[in-house]
């Protein structure tokens, strides 16, 4: 698995991950997400990052009010809220789902979320005419982290391979 960069300017999405990881579109919005977190990410954005990437393609309805455990809740309208309220929210989702990601490593693999998000069910596998996949199907009312953890169960539930082989071609502080 070798390490991305940051796609160029003018592509299609925020950061472009969409363009990037076009046949993998969880993984893009994950990253994403988590690409925003380290730059100016406003209400307006995660706006757009749920229509995007869980509105538009009939993933979930857009929450009303957007939640992750120890932060104040983001409501995604109405009055103006602190910039630093959606940053402190963002960054607190993204440092969990580095953890998880971070867990897939060996030796010790820990890879618990993908039954956490299968119990909870917030992915579930369907089937279609060509076979059987994993999809996210997240509730307005998960947390920012679980929503995020959600996708990246999709990730990893359908490339299994991917995650099976050393990372040790990404180095070994990937994912920074």
């Amino acid at each position: 698995m070798a390490l991305e960069t940051a796609p160029e300017d003018g592509d299609e999405s925020a950061s472009g991950w969409r363009r990037r990881f076009a046949d993998r579109p969880e993984l893009a919005a994950v990253v994403e997400l988590v690409d925003g977190a380290s730059v100016d990410f406003d209400r307006g954005a995660l706006v757009r990052w749920f229509d995007e990437h869980l509105v538009a393609c009939g993933v979930m309805r857009r929450p009303a009010v957007v939640t992750e455990p120890g932060v104040l809740a983001v409501p995604l309208e109405g009055a103006d809220v602190d910039h630093d309220r959606v940053q402190e929210l963002v960054a607190a989702a993204t440092a969990r789902v580095t953890v998880s990601l971070r867990g897939l490593r060996p030796p010790w693999r820990d890879d618990r979320f993908l039954a956490a998000a299968i119990f909870a069910g917030r992915v579930r596998r369907v089937r279609g005419d060509d076979g059987s996949r994993w999809v996210a199907s997240p509730s307005a009312f998960d947390s920012l982290s679980d929503i995020l953890l959600a996708l990246l169960a999709v990730d990893v539930l359908s490339h299994c391979e991917l995650y099976e082989q050393p990372w040790s071609q990404a180095g070994d502080d990937w994912p920074a």
